[in-house]
């Protein structure tokens, strides 16, 4: 008997039997890559990453062959650009991360605290650059490792439509790919997933400003989400609803608050809590119990 398989990557998912033991199926149900690994992350880039015994990190190809072996602590779960992230512990508690290629050959030194976006686990390059912290302070770098936007901050976002956010002494701007500040760092939140326009807080109030730090939407909500699908999940007086960009409100305000759902419409539905049931709502409204 087998586990439950993830989410088929480029034709192949993992799956677990019952020893805890982890491979790779095609979508035939074959076998690809034999039981034998403690885990193994999906195919992408037509390389899976693997966990040996003791918990050690290494890469396999589409025929189940070791390409790089498991020597490492850490390591992205999967490839990205031919690039991945790896992690070696330096003493007892602390990694130290490096970039690798597809041949596992060190593109940079184990130089940094962390490689990609915090609590990802694996790379997030836009146009050639990611995220990176070094000596407890977030910047850039690019591929080649160059730094290219200064390690001088408390945190950074991945970019996004050639937007990041980051953030000096608690408080939140925007900078673009050469690392000048569009937003000015007076914000006490903003979110870079979101489209066209941002969610940002200030004075523990909610609204949305653009990249030339215009506020687009006045700071008058409780909580508000990105927006996604042309709407925008805004909560006042305690319960939530939907506007679009002009702030008008589309879907009336009688969803409880942020919660755990996405707050976000995804191919004309948003899974939200209505009245304590948790239901599907499609654009126009309509509510959908389970």
């Amino acid at each position: 008997m087998y586990g439950l398989p993830s989410d088929f990557h480029e034709g192949y998912a993992t799956i677990q039997n019952g020893n805890g033991q982890s491979g790779i199926i095609d979508t035939l149900g074959n076998l690809v890559l034999p039981f034998k690994f403690v885990r193994v992350n999906s195919f992408q880039e037509q390389l899976a990453t693997v966990a040996c015994d003791f918990w050690s990190w290494g890469v396999v190809n589409l025929k189940g062959e070791v390409i790089i072996p498991c020597t490492y602590d850490d390591i992205g779960f999967y490839f990205k650009n031919g690039l991945n992230r790896v992690g070696k512990k330096q003493e007892a508690a602390d990694c130290k991360y490096a970039l690798i290629d597809t041949l596992g050959k060190l593109v940079t030194p184990f130089l940094y605290d962390e490689l990609g976006e915090e609590h990802y686990s694996s790379l997030t390059i836009y146009k050639n650059i990611m995220p990176a912290k070094k000596n407890g302070k977030w910047g850039f770098i690019n591929t080649e490792g160059k730094e290219t936007i200064p390690f001088q901050y408390k945190f950074v976002s991945q970019f996004r439509n050639d937007n990041a956010v980051a953030e000096v002494d608690t408080l939140y701007g925007m900078l673009n790919l050469k690392g000048d500040t569009l937003v000015p760092f007076t914000y006490e939140f903003i979110d870079i997933m979101s489209d066209s326009i941002y969610p940002a807080r200030r004075n523990n109030k909610y609204g949305f400003i653009n990249s030339q730090n215009e506020i687009i939407i006045p700071f008058e909500y409780e909580y508000v989400a990105g927006f996604n699908e042309g709407l925008g999940f805004a909560c006042k007086n305690g319960c939530c609803g939907f506007i679009n960009y002009s702030n008008q409100v589309i879907i009336p305000f009688q969803f409880e608050e942020e919660g755990y759902g996405p707050n976000k419409f995804w191919d004309g539905l948003a899974w939200l809590n209505y009245n304590g049931v948790w239901c599907y709502i499609d654009m126009s409204g309509k509510i959908y119990k389970r």
